[in-house]
């Protein structure tokens, strides 16, 4: 059969119809790839870092990856504490409950920094707390 549409992924080496995912013409050769998953393999392990010159089918995408989500920086959570929490009404406390769960959604690696917070606050508590005696102190490992 000797269809021009058809083409073999340089990555995966499987024979596919139609029009590659990407083309890349090479003095020397031409590189397809079926796929984002092969053709990211092949960037980072194969393909020249600047590439994106030699690319023939930059009509089908502006950057050869997917787009992604990136969060707005300039909004910048504020964590409250335990007071300023007990103060909220129930309509802001339910739209504090939601924007902290989309800033920790979008920041997975700011988990640390709240746990942080909420151990900042519960020694806050404990100093404040009559319960807290001298002999605690004095007994801490820290």
């Amino acid at each position: 059969m000797s269809d021009s549409s058809a083409y073999i992924c340089n990555k995966c080496n499987s024979k596919y119809e139609g029009k590659p995912w990407i083309t890349i013409q090479f003095p020397e050769n031409t590189f397809k790839a079926c796929s984002y998953l092969c053709y990211n393999h092949c960037r980072k392990h194969v393909l020249p870092k600047e590439h994106f010159d030699l690319i023939v089918n930059k009509e089908d995408f502006n950057h050869p990856r997917p787009i992604t989500h990136k969060p707005d920086n300039s909004y910048d959570f504020k964590l409250l504490t335990e007071t300023e929490i007990n103060q909220l009404s129930n309509d802001d406390y339910r739209r504090y409950k939601e924007e902290f769960q989309d800033h920790h959604l979008l920041r997975p690696n700011q988990w640390e920094i709240y746990n942080d917070h909420l151990s900042d606050q519960a020694r806050l508590r404990d100093l404040e707390s009559d319960d807290y005696s001298d002999d605690d102190m004095i007994n801490d490992d820290y």
